[in-house]
């Protein structure tokens, strides 16, 4: 059997002896447990409920940027590495813009549009650019996926 220094008296003890806790010897752990291990369940509950509380207060304080120059700015940014890593021409454009044009609505089915589709996929060469781009709902976005009109059409 391994020996080990307990951290609370300092004995070497044989491991066996620290089955409560890594570092402290079942003696000294009973006679004087760590401060989390002395918590009640009802104390634990209410220090994790006032944590989300404090949480939920933060994430509504923070800024939004739905439909803002924002929003478009880091769009734009991510958007821009995806076409350079994929190799395809980007342009710069405007989400909000495409949005505006076609009234918030899906250019496939006229739902409320939340997604912007690409008509020609970047997948398949082609450009990031606002001549290629769509306003579309998810259910439509996400089952044409990386198809072209063709192929999406031929699935109906």
């Amino acid at each position: 059997m391994t020996n080990r220094v307990c951290t609370r008296c300092k004995r070497k003890k044989q491991s066996t002896a620290f089955r409560l806790s890594p570092s402290i010897c079942g003696p000294c752990y009973v006679r004087n447990p760590p401060k989390y291990a002395a918590l009640s369940k009802a104390t634990k509950d209410r220090a994790n409920a006032k944590r989300r509380t404090q949480r939920a207060e933060q994430r509504r304080d923070r800024p939004r940027t739905v439909n803002s120059i924002g929003l478009d700015e880091t769009y734009a940014k991510r958007a821009k590495e995806r076409a350079r890593a994929r190799g395809v021409h980007y342009e710069t454009y405007s989400r909000s813009a495409i949005f505006a044009r076609y009234g918030e609505t899906c250019a496939y089915c006229d739902a409320p549009a939340e997604h912007i589709d690409h008509v020609v996929p970047i997948s398949k060469g082609g450009p990031d650019a606002e001549h290629n781009l769509l306003p579309a709902c998810a259910p439509c976005n996400l089952g044409k996926g990386a198809k072209t009109l063709a192929e999406w059409a031929a699935t109906f």
